[in-house]
Order: C-alpha cells, then sequence, then structure tokens
C-alpha cells in the first residue's frame, strides 16, 4: 500500500474549489420552513454606492410550492449576529412574501399570483447600498414589494442564490439567472452569469 501525500497547495486548492461549488445546500427559517438552495453567483461588495441586482426568470410548475430568492453573504449564515443579507419566500398559491432570514415576518402579498399557464414571471431582487445600508427592492412580474431597510456589514461579498421549498416539495426551474452592480447613474459596471 502506497501512502498518499498531499501538499499544501493541493489542499487549498480543493478547499477552494469547494467554497465555489454551486451544489445545493439548505436554509431553515424562523417559520420551520426548509429550503433547498444553490448559489447563482458572488459579487464583491462595492465601495461606493450602488444597487446590486440579481434577476431571472421563474417557471414555477407546482403551484402549492414557495420559492426563494437571496442575495446574501452566506459565510455569515447562522453564524454571525449581524443580517446575512436578503432572503424572501414567495408563497406561490397565496401570493404571500416573507422575510426568510432576517425574521422581518409579512412583506407583502401579490395581487395576482403567478400562473404557469403566463409563461416565466421574470423576478428581479434589487438592493442598494448606501454604505452598510440596505434599501432593498423585489419585482415579481410587474408587482413591486419593499423590503424595509437593513445594516448589512458585509465582509466577503454577496451571493445570488435561488431556491424551492422542501414541503411541498418544490419544482421550480430559474433560467437567465444574472448578478449585475449598477453605479447611481444607472449604468451597469459589473455584470455575470
Amino acid at each position: 500500500m502506497l501512502p498518499i501525500i498531499f501538499t499544501r497547495r493541493y489542499l487549498l486548492e480543493r478547499m477552494a474549489e469547494k467554497r465555489s461549488n454551486t451544489g445545493r445546500s439548505m436554509i431553515y427559517s424562523a417559520k420551520d420552513n426548509l429550503y433547498a438552495v444553490r448559489r447563482v453567483d458572488t459579487a464583491a461588495v462595492p465601495v461606493d454606492r450602488s444597487t446590486m441586482v440579481f434577476e431571472c426568470d421563474l417557471h414555477h410548475g407546482e403551484r402549492s410550492q414557495k420559492v426563494f430568492l437571496g442575495l446574501m453573504e452566506t459565510d455569515a449564515v447562522g453564524i454571525a449576529a449581524r443580517s446575512p443579507g436578503i432572503g424572501v419566500s414567495v408563497d406561490l398559491m397565496t401570493g404571500l412574501i416573507t422575510d426568510v432570514v432576517n425574521n422581518e415576518g409579512v412583506l407583502g402579498y401579490l395581487e395576482n399570483p403567478p400562473c404557469e399557464a403566463d409563461g416565466p414571471v421574470h423576478v428581479k431582487l434589487e438592493v442598494e447600498l448606501i454604505g452598510r445600508v440596505v434599501l432593498p427592492t423585489i419585482t415579481i412580474g410587474e408587482e413591486i414589494i419593499l423590503h424595509p431597510a437593513l445594516y448589512l456589514d458585509a465582509q466577503e461579498g454577496l451571493s445570488a442564490l435561488v431556491g424551492t421549498s422542501m414541503h411541498p416539495f418544490g419544482d421550480a426551474r430559474f433560467e437567465n439567472m444574472v448578478l449585475h452592480r449598477q453605479a447611481p447613474a444607472g449604468r451597469a459596471v459589473l455584470s455575470a452569469e
């Protein structure tokens, strides 16, 4: 039997690869809901005033499911006392929108919950960053929901997350997912897919 020897460089590369993996994870909300989520992309937190925008098209299928959308510092989830970012749940049956990670409760209701027969629904999570204060806005189709302002002291960058509820099991598909940053004048300065 031959001994296996790993170099420090090899181990550091494997750790970096594991951290950047877009595999599935779970988020457990304060209201006892479990969501299977995956990381779409991560962007550095800008120093100057700007807006981070995550948008995608949602094909939801089963109406009794809930979908998860987030723009969060994933390394701080569950271990830091401060807010890890924005994470909301959308109940496709009732149109109820709740804050999952900050325990803010009900944020609003969709007047017309999306229907799969109408085709994909465009969803946008927009966060204006003014220093450490964030002003989030959630757009689902044509409806806009305002989220209360939060204090965010992100260190590692913000990750765009999507997911579905585990009970009832979700089968939603997310397409055309883009995370980008806009300068105050509205011009895009960073784009990733």
